[in-house]
């Protein structure tokens, strides 16, 4: 009874550290990712969109390293959702439209606040 008892409570440790880590990495992976799309916009409300289209990529390429880890934590219909708003963007600086970049990166903050609201830590999400 004893041995059942510790060994519940060792996998409720090992359950609530990989949970909180779990909780850890996505938050600061899509933190790291929001500054960065924050930036981008700063920069393109300046209208140098040779800077923007340098921070767009970077953005996508931070993205990508992140990508693996948070398919692991994340549906992944969100993580295709805010990465296709990633590319509209970078479309639109292509073409020259900062209109429609501004809106596709406005869309990516809304995709990542998303993210961040869904997998919050919650009684909803424990269940």
């Amino acid at each position: 009874m004893r041995s059942t008892f510790i060994s519940m409570c060792a996998v409720l440790c090992v359950s609530l550290g990989l949970g909180f880590y779990s909780l850890y990495t996505q938050t600061k992976a899509v933190d790291e990712l929001d500054d960065m799309r924050a930036k981008a916009i700063e920069i393109l409300r300046a209208g140098d969109i040779e800077k923007t289209k340098d921070a767009v990529t970077a953005l996508a390429n931070v993205f990508k390293e992140h990508a693996r880890t948070l398919e692991l934590l994340v549906s992944h219909d969100d993580i295709h959702d805010a990465y296709s708003h990633l590319l509209d963007a970078r479309i639109s600086l292509e073409c020259g439209d900062l209109d429609d970049a501004y809106q596709a990166l406005a869309q990516l903050g809304e995709a990542l606040g998303h993210i961040r609201e869904h997998e919050e830590f919650s009684l909803a999400n424990l269940t």
